[in-house]
């Protein structure tokens, strides 16, 4: 069974080279995984949600440890250029629902991704970079 992108995380970042916390990413890798990693980074990528934190109700972290792999599906949905959505507060109420479903730690790494910030300590661009070259321009 996958780990929960928090948990991944939180391997890489106990390793002490950029390089061995790229393979964690690497030996963990997953659709969600990458997904965050592209929204955190990406540069042409850019979310249609306030830059600010929703009020939501954390869910209890018991057995929703890797909801997240299932979420990541819909982020086309808050994104410039993804699925089309009736209204932005029709648009803001499905991230507020999905923040609420997945772990505490899961949503706070969405928050960042959406803030453009990197996903949790230690994971930096160059880290993403050398784990997923194939998910950046070119530059």
């Amino acid at each position: 069974m996958a780990l929960g992108i928090f948990e991944v995380f939180e391997l890489a970042r106990k390793e002490k080279t950029n390089k061995a916390k790229a393979k964690v990413l690497v030996d963990n890798s997953t659709f969600a995984l990458k997904t965050v990693i592209q929204g955190c980074f990406h540069p042409n990528i850019k979310f249609l949600l306030p830059p600010t934190v929703p009020p939501f109700s954390e869910a209890d972290g018991v057995q929703v440890e890797t909801r997240l792999h299932s979420f990541a599906k819909k982020f086309d949905l808050f994104v410039e250029g993804g699925r089309p959505v009736a209204t932005q507060t029709k648009r803001e109420m499905l991230f507020i629902e999905m923040l609420e479903a997945i772990h505490p730690e899961d949503a706070k790494i969405v928050l960042n991704m959406v803030n453009k910030k990197n996903p949790s300590k230690g994971i930096t661009k160059a880290v993403a970079k050398l784990a997923f070259p194939e998910l950046f321009p070119e530059e």
